[in-house]
């Protein structure tokens, strides 16, 4: 069984965030979308699904159907073949929470990968050097309809 763990996507962004990210909650909605089709295409091969929120007050987006997830508690599953991570942002908090899985909850680094087409940038976030863009302490994957497919940096 694999355990999907969608991390942030919050329904509403402080009053601060969207001042100086006008379209963050826009971008998060339509990418929402599409994440919303594939957690319910994977719920239903028999995937379960955690939200992981850095502030629950900013409440799960309504794309995201109640039924096929839970909130995460700290507590992960006692079974699972391996975590994919996703979720907004890439290079930011889908990384923390990986990292946070291996270090705080001894998860091992070859049981946690990032799916990298179920996450998305932080708006206006500068990419100094692409090559580092996708440079990740855990393996990166593309979701497809089949399967999670590993990603090899050195194709890209």
């Amino acid at each position: 069984m694999n355990l999907i763990i969608l991390v942030d996507p919050y329904e509403k962004y402080p009053k601060e965030t969207q001042s100086t990210l006008p379209q963050i909650e826009e971008e998060n909605k339509s990418f929402g979308t599409f994440v919303s089709y594939v957690l319910k295409q994977e719920y239903q091969k028999g995937s379960k699904i955690l939200v992981w929120s850095n502030d629950t007050s900013l409440g799960v987006m309504k794309q995201i159907p109640k039924p096929i997830y839970k909130l995460f508690k700290g507590k992960l599953p006692k079974s699972y073949d391996k975590i994919y991570v996703c979720g907004f942002h890439f290079d930011m908090c889908v990384d923390r929470c990986a990292n946070e899985l291996n270090f705080r909850y001894r998860v091992p680094k070859h049981k946690i990968g990032i799916v990298f087409n179920l996450s998305i940038p932080y708006p206006e976030k500068k990419i100094l050097n692409s090559q580092n863009f996708f440079n990740s302490d855990f393996q990166l994957y593309y979701w497809t309809n089949l399967d999670f497919v590993p990603i090899r940096v050195e194709q890209i």
